[in-house]
This record gives C-alpha cells, structure tokens and sequence, in this order.
C-alpha cells in the first residue's frame, strides 16, 4: 500500500470517526483523575501490598463476629464485609489491615464520575452506545497504526522511526513528535478498549467461566504451602471468601491475579487450586491498563494521552485545513495553456509560490495552467513547464507527486519545450531538496532544455524565489510582477548580544566578522545556520555559523554595496544586540573525531570550518586540512589569528590558500590547490575521508569537476561514489 493511501485512510478514519473519538477523549480525561482521586484518599493505607493475610485474617476475626469477604482494590483500600451487633456493625467498611480496624464506609463514586462514565462506556445508550464505543475504539487504533505507517515511510523504516524531524510546520511538527510519543499508549489504550467491549458482550466466554477456572486436587505429596496465608501479601491477593462456619475442613477461598484456591481454615493446608482462563488474565490487565487503576503514574500517562488525541485532532484539522485552501484555480483549459506549473507539496506550503508565480506570469501575458505533479498528462499547447516541488522526509517525492515519473514516462515531453526546477526544503536534511534534483535529471534524460539551472530554496526563502524569478525573467524577456512580501511561517528568533565586529578592507571588497554571544543557551553546532531578517523584510539571509575557542558564535560576512542585509549587520557593533532564528544543519557537520577532513572555502565561506577546528580537541584526533581561496592576502587577514592558533594547537595540521588577485602567486583559486595535491586528495578519499565544501556555487562546482578529473586519472570511485556514501558534504550559494 503506498504512501498517499495510508494518507487517505488516516485522514478518512480521523473524519468519520471524529464526534466520537471527541467524546472518548474527554470523558476518559476525566475519568484519568478517577483513580489518582482514590490513591490520594485519606483512608488509604500505605505498605498495604506487604501485610501478610494470615495476619489481616486473624486480625478481624478477632474483632468482629462475623466476617464475609475480604476484597483489595488496586488503589490500596482494603475493604471488608462484616457483622458485629456489639458495635453495631453491618456492612462493607474500609479497614486498617494490620490492626482491623474500621477507617470508614465504603466510599460511593460520585454522581459526576458516575454520568461520565456512563457517557464513557455506552453514550447513555447501553448496548447500542457500548458498540459504538467499541467501534471507536478500533477505529483510533487504525488511525494510531495508519499514522504510525506513515511516520514510517516518511523516516524510510522502522530502523530511523525515531530519527530527528525537522521543524518546517508546527502543526506538522507537533503532529509528529507527538505521535511517535504516545503510540505506545495509545496502542494500549485502543486494544484495551476494543477487548473489553469485546468481552462485555462475552464474545470471550462468560464471566462465570473465567472465575471457575480448571480445578486441580492437590495432595499432601503435592502441597509444600501448608503456611500459605502467613506467605502471601495483600498485594497478590483479589479478594477473599471467609469460611462459613467454625468447622476445621471448611475452606477460605482465596482469589489470586491467576488462580482461585481454596485453603483449610484449620491447618492453612490448600485443597484445590484452579487456574483462571487467559482471557481472564488479559480482562485484569485490559481494565487496570484502560483504566489507570491501581498505578498513580499510569493514570496520569492516560489523562496525559487522552489531551493528545484532543490535540491531534486538533493539529490534524490544521494541517488538513491548510492543503484544502491551497486549491489552485486556473483561467485557462490545460490543453490551451503554453505554460504550465507543476507543483509537488506533502502539507501544501509549496502553493503560496505557484499561486504567486502563476498570477505574475498570466499578469505578463502568459497562458498559464496550474495543476500538480500526479496530475501531469499530455499538454497540446505546451511551450515552457516550470516545476516547483518539496521533498518527502530523505528524498522521496511528496504525496501530490508519487506517480510523476511514470506519467513522464508515458507522456513524453515535446521536443523544443523549456523547463525550469525549483526545489524547497531544508538544509537539516542530509538529501537537500533531493527530489527536485532528481526531476531535473530525469527531464534531461528525456531530452528537456533548462530556461534556468535547477534551484534549491532552503526553508521557503521568498528573496531566495524572487531571485530565482528574476532569473526567468531574462530568459523569458518579460517583467514578471511579484509582490514584495508573501505570508511564510517563520522560525522563532534568539536575541544575540554582539561581542565584538572586525573588519578586514582591501583593495577589492570590504569583509567583517561580527562575534555573538546568545542571551540564552542555545543548542547550536558549527555548520549551522543563523537567519537574519533586514528592518522592513520579511525573508531570511541564511549565514553558516562557526565558533571560536570562547565559544562566541562567529559569522563571516562580505559587505555589498547594495545589499540590505549585509549593511544592516554592518551597522552593529559591540555592545549591540541582534535577533536571527537558528536553523539545524546536520548534513554539514563534522564527522567523528577519527575521521580526517579536508575543509575547502573560498571566502566569507571559512566561518564554519573555524569552529570545527575548535572542536577537534584531545589526543589522537584525526588531522583536519584547510584549502582556503579569497583575493588578496590582506583578506585572509581576518582569520589569520584563528587560524594559526589552530595550528599551534595542532587541532588545524595544515594550511593551504590561494588568491585570485595576487601577481606574485603560483595558485589562483583553491581548484588549482586541489590540482596540485591530487594524490593525497584521492588517497584521503579511498582512506574514508570527508571532504567538507562550503563557500559559493561557482566554487563547488570547479571543485566537483577537479574531484571528478582526479578520481578518473587515479582510477579511483567516481565522484557520484563518495557523494552518495555521504564523504563530500557541501553548503554553498
């Protein structure tokens, strides 16, 4: 069954199921509180569960005329049904174990806990209402266990079913973690309910069934518990049945969690044993587990559960609700359209820019169709398909977007049409906007033109999208009118004092390096990011974050002339305060502390790698080089002391750079480094080595296509080899 079925389903059962699963789960709330009201009462007895009956036996005997039963409730209060005309006693009270004494009558359950209940069980509808809470209780476990498939196939297996989610929706998010935290419980409490309903209908045999039980006749070669009632506590004991009369033959019987015995009054000696039937076993145990009885902490586990099912059908109807709205109106019949959009999205976040690329586009005279990835056929009129998708947990297409490379296959794209990919995701993940990259390369396979290269967004990017929009511009040759701000869940912001900026100028570029210091402890690693919104924007810019031997974060920034992000940071200095969100960049940091690295940069590029140096502390630690590629020497000048501490340090084992602008140097860009060195870099590879690239886009690529020369002259793995086994990471722009 694939994913977009599960989907359906989990969606379909929450929908029908959704009025009674409401009621379920606030009653059962209240009823949560039922059993830990009781364990609070002050006529519970604590150490009850260690007081040998032998002694609670002889104890009311002793003080009462007559003794009918004895019963122990899983909540610790011991109640006994006596007679005594002396003091005037006649009925069942609540007694101190140890002494005998009466503590108080029976306590009634209250009208409240009563109607809720009654509300709980059967809807006040008595056989009916018990089906249908039976029925309700099956259908939570399905949408339990369809939820559980698709938390599945999203992590890729039960193995990874436990794997970091990365926030990009709180619902979504929230949905999730939730889900994966509470399955446990609510897979007991959804089969606990299902049983009992079962059983009150004695599908599982009657009640008088499970407390007779098999009889066994015990001999005196087979009895080694003649001192059975002095061996036994309260606490393994259901109930007790007194002897009738003062005869020595007659028998107490006694009522254990498994069994049923019956035991001579005279000599303690039993005399029949019969075991309980299994389903009597999973009876107890499907009621104290429904029910939290005779457990404190379970009970508050079972009130802590039911708000969940509240909150899941509440962030489910959130993250529903949003994929409905984001409906996609078109203006043109597919068959007339010349440009078509196609859109992959799992939670509908991807719809925001096709509705806002489809009305720009229709606004500059474009015929424009809309419609998603599954939805792809035969376009008579198709010039230009612009694709815009997300990717599905590690690099599976979204649901919207499962069946698109057979469709592909089946309808083959018409010779002279024009493509563009854009891809949204988050650099958490180790396969980066994976099923965009994969698109394009299936359409090129097909024999597609890109209009523009493919494009990765991390984490919705508007500035990022409207880039990539000029971009199409110029290849269109056409105004497309975008509008300024589009509404996009952010993350939270963490304030940041500024320790201290430095400011490197040459003759070329102005760069600086500001030193933060949170206001507030924050899990943050080298490698992740740091995203920082201008005065008067409403879009990130994403900066990869290092940390220097104080632990203060470092951000390494190259001042443009017109860029509002990079003058708005210029502005600050020590002594001021920033705010930015962080976001967990996991494919890009260092590996283990016995792997070498190589780390590439060019540029701003290096703060990430300077405060992996600081991490690599200790003995034997694996060696960690640095290619480093910038302008001038002078612009080096504002790592320079980092740099050579790490040296002296020996966390940093060797140093290489190269400048584009110098006269009097042999390498020129950090390729050319790499050239020079081929055999340690290949030989670092085959070793299992990481190389780690970071800096822009242009850089990387003239990297891969060394690496890519190197592995062919060497006869070593091609570069796709150490790219899929995770050995070169990169984040460049």
């Amino acid at each position: 069954m694939n994913r977009t079925l599960w989907r359906y389903s989990h969606f379909a059962l929450a929908i029908s199921s959704s009025v009674f699963v409401f009621l379920a789960a606030v009653t059962g709330f209240i009823l949560a509180f039922e059993p830990v009201g009781k364990q609070l009462n002050e006529n519970r007895v604590s150490g009850w569960d260690s007081v040998p009956l032998k002694a609670t036996i002889d104890s009311l005997q002793s003080h009462y005329e007559e003794v009918l039963t004895l019963e122990v409730d899983p909540n610790g209060f011991i109640k006994a049904s006596l007679f005594d005309g002396a003091q005037d006693l006649n009925g069942d009270f609540l007694i101190d174990p140890r002494t005998g004494n009466v503590l108080g009558e029976v306590p009634k359950q209250s009208a409240f806990f009563e109607f809720v209940t009654s509300l709980h069980r059967s809807l006040f509808l008595e056989t009916a209402g018990r089906i249908f809470m039976g029925i309700t209780a099956f259908l939570l476990f399905l949408i339990a266990f369809s939820g559980s498939i698709l938390i599945i196939k999203r992590q890729k297996g039960w193995i990874k079913f436990f794997k970091r989610i990365v926030k990009e929706n709180f619902y979504q998010y929230s949905h999730i973690i939730l889900g994966r935290l509470m399955l446990i419980p609510l897979l007991v409490i959804t089969l606990s309910g299902v049983f009992l309903s079962l059983d009150r209908f004695e599908i599982f045999g009657s009640a008088k069934d499970r407390s007779s039980g098999k009889t066994v006749a015990l001999t005196v070669g087979d009895n080694d518990t003649a001192d059975f009632l002095n061996k036994v506590g309260l606490g393994d004991i259901r109930s007790v049945e007194f002897p009738f009369t003062d005869e020595p033959e007659d028998v107490f019987v006694v009522y254990l969690n498994d069994r049923k015995l019956e035991i001579r009054q005279s000599d303690g000696y039993i005399q029949q044993s019969a075991m309980f039937p299994f389903t009597a076993l999973v009876h107890s145990a499907s009621f104290d587990l429904h029910t939290g009885n005779g457990s404190l902490l379970w009970s508050l586990i079972l009130a802590f559960s039911a708000l969940n099912i509240l909150y899941f059908m509440y962030s489910g109807a959130q993250i529903s609700w949003k994929r409905l709205r984001n409906r996609i109106g078109n203006k043109f019949h597919p068959d007339l359209a010349d440009t078509v959009i196609l859109y992959g999205s799992e939670n509908g976040s991807t719809l925001q820019f096709v509705k806002v690329l489809q009305k720009a586009m229709i606004k500059s005279g474009s015929k424009v169709y809309a419609a998603e990835l599954n939805d792809y056929r035969k376009f008579l009129s198709l010039k230009k398909l612009i694709i815009l998708t997300s990717t599905y947990g590690e690099g599976d297409p979204p649901a919207n977007a499962v069946h698109f490379f057979d469709l592909l296959s089946d309808h083959r794209l018409p010779e002279k049409v024009k493509t563009s990919v854009v891809g949204f995701g988050s650099r958490s993940y180790a396969n980066f906007c994976k099923y965009a990259v994969d698109v394009d390369l299936q359409m090129k396979k097909l024999g597609a033109r890109n209009m523009v290269e493919p494009y990765l967004i991390h984490n919705r990017n508007y500035a990022s999208f409207k880039k990539w929009v000029r971009s199409l511009e110029q290849n269109l040759g056409t105004h497309l009118d975008l509008p300024a701000t589009i509404d996009i869940e952010h993350t939270p912001e963490h304030a940041f004092d500024v320790v201290e900026k430095k400011v490197v100028q040459d003759r070329f570029d102005t760069t600086f390096m500001l030193k933060l210091k949170p206001v507030r402890k924050l899990k943050i690693r080298s490698g992740d990011l740091i995203g920082v919104c201008p005065p008067g924007e409403d879009t990130e810019r994403m900066y990869s974050v290092g940390f220097d031997a104080l632990g203060h974060v470092l951000l390494s920034i190259k001042l443009h002339e017109r860029g509002l992000c990079s003058n708005y940071l210029y502005e600050h200095k020590g002594g001021d305060q920033l705010k930015g969100s962080v976001h967990r960049n996991s494919s890009f940091h260092l590996p283990g502390s016995k792997i070498p690295v190589i780390c590439i940069a060019n540029g701003t590029g290096i703060a990430p790698f300077m405060g992996m140096v600081n991490e690599r502390r200790g003995k034997n630690m694996a060696p960690v080089q640095l290619y480093w590629g910038g302008r001038t020497s002078e612009s080096f000048d504002l790592y320079r002391p980092g740099i050579d501490e790490a040296i002296r340090e020996g966390r940093l084992t060797e140093v290489n750079l190269a400048f584009s602008k110098e006269q009097d140097v042999h390498y020129h860009y950090v390729q050319d480094l790499l050239k020079s060195t081929g055999n340690t870099v290949v030989a670092h590879l085959e070793a299992g080595g990481v190389i780690m690239i970071c800096g822009s886009v242009t850089m990387q690529n003239g990297v891969y296509e060394v690496i890519e020369s190197l592995c062919g002259t060497h006869n070593s793995h091609p570069l796709l080899h150490y790219l899929n086994k995770g050995q070169i990471l990169s984040d460049c722009y």
